[in-house]
């Protein structure tokens, strides 16, 4: 409207509307209450509450100048592999050799291009990495699948000199990423921990406050939530057998609503909680199955669903997740990790 009447001559001596004034008319404006609406509609309307730098990050940001060992600890969409990447923008910008170092091989596949872009050396241990290179400064992501005595060693071989007289910033979330390695015991940590400035992360600012709400009901977690933008509640259905024809036809009904919806295909991730060979996904019509990517690759613009397990997708993120083959040989152990890194 302030555009619009902009151009009418009668109002050319009124005062412009600044960025902030329409800000808070639009939130007055807004009304309070859901509406039924397309997901499509809903999902345009959340990204408008989607935050790129939160003030809480932005304070993290400015203290690593202070501080050259830095510990942080933050929940699943706190924004820390953002904050990695610009502090590794700003030491290969000062002719710092850093090093960005994850244990995840898929999570390093997808990750990759964006470190290395910005001048970053990308290493991962589940690749076996070879290197004689020596770091300066290492940036360690997903730090919670580091908590081995193995990968310990491993990180410190990377380093110039001894921990103490390094540059080093760990990100990790303590909460449930940890378990979905049977390997990991977080009192490793304690090992190296000694030697950094301690700092912690509250906020999610990646997904809807329903998901948030439902995370920390499910799992007991006391997660702090900055987006506003509503989205669906989570949905389930409870499958009365472990018939994959079953499963497979309750999860086409789905995709074939989320394309009437004209959700793009890029945009969904299904997770199986079993694996490609074993999915209800074989059980779907041929010419579905043709629309779902290779099981674990990482597309990103292409027309195909993307379909992973939770710990080869952790750290990743996707508009629409559909959570496929819980059936009654689920073993109890690490639900609240499944729940907790497909949720967030």
């Amino acid at each position: 409207l302030s555009t619009h009447f902009d151009k009418e001559t009668i109002y050319q001596n009124a005062k412009p509307l600044s960025s902030i004034i329409i800000k808070e008319l639009k939130e007055f404006l807004r009304p309070n209450y859901d509406l039924v609406t397309s997901l499509r509609d809903s999902y345009e309307e959340m990204q408008i509450h989607l935050l790129k730098m939160t003030p809480e990050q932005l304070d993290l940001v400015n203290t690593f100048d202070e501080n050259d060992r830095v510990m942080i600890n933050g929940p699943a969409g706190s924004g820390k592999t953002l904050m990695a990447k610009k502090i590794a923008e700003d030491l290969s910008g000062s002719d710092i050799k850093v090093c960005y170092l994850v244990r995840n091989k898929h999570w390093y596949r997808f990750i990759k291009n964006s470190f290395e872009d910005v001048g970053c050396d990308v290493l991962c241990i589940e690749e076996g990495f070879h290197t004689d290179k020596k770091y300066a400064a290492l940036i360690v992501d997903e730090g919670q699948d580091l908590a081995t005595l193995e990968c310990i060693d491993k990180f410190e071989s990377l380093l110039e000199n001894t921990i103490d007289k390094s540059k080093i910033y760990w990100f990790m979330d303590r909460l449930y990423q940890s378990n979905l390695y049977d390997d990991i015991d977080l009192n490793t940590l304690d090992y190296i921990s000694e030697h950094f400035t301690k700092c912690k992360l509250l906020e999610n600012c990646r997904n809807p406050k329903r998901i948030i709400e439902e995370t920390n009901k499910i799992t007991g977690t006391s997660i702090k939530n900055r987006i506003q933008g509503e989205s669906p509640a989570p949905e389930y259905t409870f499958i009365k057998n472990d018939s994959k024809e079953d499963h497979a036809k309750r999860l086409q009904e789905i995709l074939d609503h989320l394309a009437q919806e004209q959700i793009p295909l890029s945009d969904i991730c299904i997770l199986t909680q079993k694996d490609a060979e074993n999915s209800c996904v074989n059980n779907l019509d041929s010419d579905t199955q043709k629309l779902i990517g290779n099981f674990r690759s990482p597309i990103l613009k292409n027309s195909f669903v993307r379909f992973y397990d939770v710990l080869s997708f952790k750290g990743q993120e996707a508009p629409f997740i559909i959570s496929i083959d819980w059936y009654s040989d689920q073993p109890d152990t690490n639900l609240k990790n499944i729940f907790y890194s497909m949720l967030t």
